[in-house]
């Protein structure tokens, strides 16, 4: 999500709000499917935050503040006080539960009670909070909620608009096991079914009143009904948009011109804020760990041909794992990325060591050999990194697979593979700040250990910067997290490859992209 781009996608008119655009005819009541790619585990979204619950969350949950095309805006919160450590929300008193109880400071503190306990093992809460430990408080005479952490961090406000942060109800703290199935919110939406591998369905709830920007269930244009229907498949999810079977889809691969061409859909392009990265896996016992490895592989790949297998050509370059528009990007990083070359890499390998034997890069009698890691949403782009590194002389051993197996395999206790490229997303993010993108899964503990860091990279230097760049607001942001950006390329941590423009299709749906929630989507006549 770029914060310098005009984010709100109109399909049917031109405007720039959640409130509906004039002149736009809309249908009320209707029913909206939208795909999901992958399934879904459990509703806990205090427990597992995932791309898939996030959309759903959005429909059931409130949160105290939205994020609405770069700015936070107000939401269960009216006005907010912040300091470098705290921030002081006042709370409106319409708010309801969906089971009607009424939403005070206290129902909130109890929410957030559960979130901050390390019991509960929520694994974002340094990448909303800052460094803990972090304490709430309630004044429901005063309508107010009071939440501190021990030192300053520049991203505080923006974690109360993360779906993450959404405020659970009583009925679903009383049983906390109940959240493995249900939904218990006080948002626009009420789940009503929920079917594993294929699709899940919201209803509108009559009396939802105060929502961001006065959005309400009486605004023209808001769905009856959501139905989430899960895709995995690129071809069948393109198939589904021209026979109506899907109203709001995001579409990855081949299938884009032909779905440009259809006229009876409308197109929209989203740039992200975030860029495709290669990454590697640094835990102990793979060969990855071995920062001249690392660099001959970075060397072997051309970040353009990667962008332009894996998307179509949808991308735009960068040199960071940020993209070129995005708050903070760091120009320096260019004159860091090694020139794609294969000659070049196996004189990396060469001088560390390596020789070829029957074509194989070998060093002291064992081979290299890399295991990757693909998935079949990336398209071509894994069958394009396996290529390179067979010619860099690497024994490759190659899974490509689908979203959900990628993900289980990603972060799966064995971390059998070596080398895959992040599935970033702008969709999860609700903050412009660097922090929010892939900074949380490259530093701090790892997914054993309670954390987020599922590629194992220990390095002393990354965990100070990070921390002084999380703590600095004001004009040293931009060079505290330059400085972040260029440790991580100095180390051949990753290789970025590109930004990639997500294409996004629908029929007879207003909806905004920055970022994309329900509460934005209107259906048009």
């Amino acid at each position: 999500m770029a914060v310098a781009m005009s984010s709100l996608i109109v399909i049917t008119a031109c405007g720039g709000q959640n409130n509906p655009t004039t002149g736009t005819t809309y249908k009320n009541g209707q029913t909206l499917t939208v795909r999901l790619a992958t399934d879904w585990t459990n509703f806990d979204i205090q427990v597992l935050p995932s791309l898939a619950n996030t959309q759903l969350v959005l429909a059931a949950y409130d949160r105290l503040l939205d994020y609405d095309s770069g700015k936070v805006v107000p939401y269960l919160a009216t006005s907010w006080t912040q300091t470098p450590t705290s921030l002081s929300l006042v709370i409106r008193t319409d708010a309801k539960c969906s089971d009607g109880t009424p939403v005070t400071p206290t129902v909130i503190a109890n929410s957030f009670k559960r979130l901050i306990d390390p019991s509960t093992k929520f694994r974002n809460s340094s990448q909303l909070f800052g460094t803990g430990p972090y304490t709430v408080a309630a004044d429901d005479a005063a309508h107010t909620f009071t939440f501190t952490t021990s030192l300053p961090f520049s991203n505080l406000l923006y974690g109360f608009t993360d779906p993450a942060t959404a405020i659970i109800c009583p009925a679903g703290l009383v049983n906390p096991s109940a959240l493995q199935t249900g939904m218990y919110g006080s948002g626009p939406y009420t789940l009503t079914s929920a079917v594993h591998n294929d699709r899940l369905e919201f209803s509108l709830r009559s009396d939802w009143a105060w929502g961001p920007k006065g959005v309400t269930a009486k605004t023209p244009g808001m769905p009856g009904k959501l139905v989430y229907k899960i895709v995995a498949d690129e071809t069948t999810a393109a198939n589904l948009l021209q026979t109506g079977g899907l109203t709001l889809a995001m579409i990855a691969g081949p299938d884009i011109p032909r779905l440009i061409a259809d006229k009876t859909l409308a197109h929209a392009q989203a740039p992200v804020s975030t860029s495709q990265i290669m990454v590697f896996n640094q835990a102990p016992g793979h060969v990855t760990v071995d920062q001249t490895v690392r660099e001959a592989l970075m060397t072997a790949i051309d970040p353009s041909a990667y962008c332009k297998a894996a998307n179509s050509g949808y991308c735009v370059p960068t040199t960071s794992y940020l993209a070129k528009s995005a708050l903070c990007f760091d120009p320096k990083t260019a004159s860091m990325l090694p020139k794609p070359d294969i000659a070049a890499a196996k004189a990396i390998l060469t001088k560390a060591g390596y020789t070829a034997v029957n074509g194989v890069m070998t060093k002291d009698g064992k081979p290299l050999t890399i295991n990757l890691l693909g998935g079949t949403f990336q398209n071509s782009g894994p069958d394009y990194l396996l290529a390179q590194f067979q010619s860099l002389g690497a024994n490759v051993v190659f899974t490509k697979v689908d979203f959900a197996a990628y993900a289980a395999n990603l972060q799966g206790a064995k971390f059998t593979w070596d080398v895959t490229v992040a599935a970033l997303t702008s969709a999860a993010s609700f903050s412009p700040l660097p922090s929010n993108f892939a900074v949380p899964f490259m530093s701090g503990k790892t997914l054993p250990e309670g954390g987020r860091n599922i590629y194992w990279i220990r390095d002393p230097v990354i965990e100070d910067l990070v921390g002084k760049a999380l703590a600095t607001t004001g004009t040293g942001l931009c060079p505290a997290w330059a400085a972040v950006q260029e440790r991580y390329l100095a180390q051949h941590d990753f290789l970025p490859l590109g930004s990639a423009v997500d294409q996004w299709f629908s029929r007879n749906v207003q909806f905004q992209t920055d970022p994309v929630e329900p509460l934005t989507w209107r259906i048009t006549g």
